[in-house]
């Protein structure tokens, strides 16, 4: 089941001290329920993880910039962006349009937090497996997360 999961902050992403302490359980718990579901996860950041993510045996890979970034080496079923600032606004939109087309043609998930300084860029792709939602509403929509997920893998 594709879908581009696009978490709309009402801080700035980028600015790591406003967000990413609470922004931390939340993504561990998108990422548990997909492995719950039976999904595979990986997590890509650009700086210094959390302890509790760092020492974890959870699939993990540090990138600079999204040109780093080689799709063919992306395996497994859900993408999860830790940092929003590991894309630039210039140089990576065409990456980040590969990206997200990738990722809905080969049946991928991606979830990715974005701020009113990306908001343009993020809703200007469209590939029609985007969900956008707003970071207070991230909480309710887990459980629609994990259900469709249980769906899918029923479905197979």
């Amino acid at each position: 089941m594709a879908m581009i999961l696009l978490i709309k902050c009402d801080k700035e992403p980028k600015s790591f001290n406003n967000w990413a302490t609470s922004f931390n359980q939340e993504m561990s718990d998108i990422d548990d329920i997909f492995l719950d579901c039976g999904y595979t996860t990986l997590l890509l950041y650009k700086r210094t993880l959390p302890s509790e993510w760092k020492n974890s045996l959870k699939s993990k890979r540090g990138i600079k910039s999204l040109l780093e970034l080689d799709l063919s080496l992306l395996t497994q079923d859900c993408i999860i962006f830790f940092h929003a600032d590991v894309f630039n606004r210039e140089s990576d939109i065409k990456k980040l349009v590969e990206l997200f087309e990738f990722c809905h043609n080969n049946n991928k998930s991606l979830i990715i937090q974005y701020g009113s300084e990306d908001q343009e860029i993020i809703e200007g792709i469209k590939t029609g497996s985007e969900v956008y939602i707003d970071r207070k509403d991230f909480s309710n929509y887990l459980i629609t997360v994990e259900r469709e997920l249980k769906i899918g893998k029923l479905l197979g």
